[in-house]
């Protein structure tokens, strides 16, 4: 959790001010929060979700969304992610799709993946 609260503070808030973007912060405080989270999260308030971490922490969202009573609708959720692990090969294949290159540093890989977000650049996925 650091690590990525700290990337997205030095890297991502001033993009987000700048594009006049909301966002609330959420910090996971245990094994499985985000999916507990996001289960009982009330969606028609948000336009979005956001994660700011490694793969893993989107599927453990994309498995609160489907867990859901309502997930044929949550699943359409977008969702965002900040390349802030080990392996973020979502947020890449995000940034590929967009026809762009994957930055070199893990700071530029999340501003602009920062940006994408920020100018709601919304692609299809399947999680299937």
């Amino acid at each position: 959790a650091g690590k990525a609260y700290r990337l997205v503070m030095e890297n991502v808030v001033g993009v987000w001010s700048e594009a006049e973007f909301s966002y609330q912060i959420v910090i996971t405080e245990y094994a499985g929060h985000a999916r507990d989270y996001v289960q009982s999260l009330d969606l028609s308030e948000w336009s979005g979700i956001v994660i700011a971490s490694g793969d893993g922490l989107v599927y453990e969202v994309v498995n609160g969304l489907f867990s859901r009573n309502d997930w044929q609708e949550a699943v359409k959720m977008p969702i965002g992610h900040l390349p802030c692990g080990s392996g973020n090969a979502f947020a890449a294949s995000i940034i590929r799709h967009s026809k762009q290159p994957i930055a070199e540093s893990v700071e530029k890989f999340v501003v602009q993946s920062a940006i994408l977000i920020a100018t709601h650049q919304v692609l299809p996925y399947d999680v299937a």
